[in-house]
């Protein structure tokens, strides 16, 4: 190519075609490094083109950096995907949020708008337009948008991240924890669905956080898991207590105590019911002495544990140091 093609190359708005023929000859050559500086030129340019982004994979590839070019290669797939299935709104959305991971957030805001317009109530995309105030730190709106998200889908993963990120920025440390205990059962729920233990603890914390109706679907569904689980059957249990349903938390715990006699919650729950009744005093204290007894019980041997552990680990420190004092 002569200078002057060069030039009216330049000025004819096909820059980014230029960065990218500079780049794929610099492949050629074996120069991986300053290819992908062109490749990089030629993206922030055409950001949507393809190609750009595939040969830009490849060039990081060749420099090893293999998670850089998986991003790459998915931004490339991406684009072809929604070539093909331009109302995929799942495919809008990682573009979307790829996109605003490099900051190029006008790129970025297109593809909302579209995905938008396709399914106004998509729990992703409140999550996205929330995201994309907070990485400008524009903190005006962004709860209520991730709100509007976890409203729409409860299991939005990301949008309890986004919360506990805005309470953390704002000091806010309580509903900072209390984002993250969220944010990281629904996760454990998301990659063990099948996980009866996973369901259970999801629930106990959506019922800490007064989010009953999620947690006894939570609750239910470790039952359909495994219909023996017994913390699944006591977070039910108090969960109708909790709503004064007694018939039914009395049930429930004694389900419970058929499973496990010896845990001591039930039997704490069944003698704050039955002293509701002054005719059923009785029967309160035969439930509050065992709920004692089994509490002592546990912290006896929670005790007893922690003896033993310290115990090794102080054997295991004097092994350690009688073989260092050996080799000194």
């Amino acid at each position: 190519m002569s200078f002057f093609e060069w030039i009216f190359e330049i000025f004819s708005g096909e820059k980014d075609a230029l960065f990218y023929d500079s780049g794929m000859k610099l492949m050629a050559r074996g120069q991986f490094t300053k290819a992908s500086f062109e490749f990089i030129e030629a993206i922030r340019i055409n950001p949507t083109e393809e190609k750009y982004h595939e040969a830009y994979g490849k060039a990081l590839f060749k420099k090893g950096m293999r998670g850089e070019a998986d991003t790459a290669f998915g931004f490339a797939d991406d684009l072809k995907g929604i070539a093909k299935d331009p109302h995929n709104v799942k495919i809008l959305c990682r573009l979307a949020k790829g996109f605003q991971d490099k900051r190029m957030f006008s790129v970025s805001q297109k593809y909302i708008k579209k995905a938008m317009e396709i399914n106004p109530n998509n729990g992703q995309i409140y999550f996205l337009m929330g995201r994309a105030n907070y990485l400008i730190d524009k903190f005006q709106g962004v709860v209520e948008q991730y709100e509007k998200a976890l409203e729409i889908n409860p299991y939005c993963f990301d949008a309890y991240k986004g919360l506990r990120d805005v309470y953390g920025a704002q000091g806010k440390n309580a509903k900072q924890r209390k984002f993250e205990e969220l944010a990281k059962h629904v996760k454990r729920v998301i990659e063990s669905p099948n996980d009866p233990a996973a369901h259970t603890a999801s629930g106990d914390t959506f019922r800490k956080y007064n989010k009953n109706n999620l947690a006894e679907a939570e609750y239910h569904e470790a039952l359909r898991l495994n219909d023996k689980y017994e913390k699944a059957l006591l977070g039910i249990a108090i969960l109708k207590f909790d709503k004064k349903d007694y018939f039914n938390a009395k049930k429930h715990f004694y389900d419970v105590i058929k499973l496990n006699k010896y845990n001591p919650d039930p039997h704490s729950y069944l003698a704050l019911i039955y002293q509701l009744d002054s005719k059923s005093e009785k029967e309160a204290e035969w439930e509050r002495s065992p709920a004692k007894q089994l509490k002592e019980v546990e912290k006896t041997r929670t005790k007893r544990i922690l003896i033993l552990a310290i115990s090794s680990f102080r054997e295991k420190l004097s092994v350690t140091q009688k073989k260092l004092t050996f080799w000194l």
